[in-house]
């Protein structure tokens, strides 16, 4: 196989996993559609919501829609409701560590994220 269409198989293998990313991105309730995030954060937030959404379904409809996020048009940060963050820095039944997640801190459209 020549090296040139190695290159081109490798370029398509990462659109489509590029892809599949900003998919997953999208999927996140609380992240700005312009925000950009590395894939290692994109898949730690991901790995995070779905941890929470199996809490909701494992004890049931108790707290459910008291989860917002509160954007301001100033430069303060923009940070999950204290009971969205409570329950998601609460120790996983099924591992041994607490979850990291993120803060997210925005100017306009530029953002730096935070592990908390």
């Amino acid at each position: 196989m020549s090296a040139s269409v190695s290159n081109a198989r490798e370029r398509s293998r990462m659109r489509v996993l590029s892809g599949a990313f900003v998919e997953l991105k999208g999927a996140l309730p609380w992240v700005p559609k312009d925000t950009k995030l590395s894939k290692l954060d994109t898949l730690k937030l991901a790995a995070g919501y779905i941890a929470y959404l199996r809490r909701i379904l494992d004890t049931g409809p108790t707290g459910a829609g008291t989860t917002s996020i509160g954007i301001s048009d100033s430069d303060e940060a923009m940070t999950e409701s204290d009971s969205l963050l409570d329950e998601m820095n609460t120790p996983d039944p099924h591992k041994n560590s607490k979850l990291s997640i993120l803060q997210l801190r925005c100017k306009t459209s530029k953002c730096k994220y935070i592990y908390i």
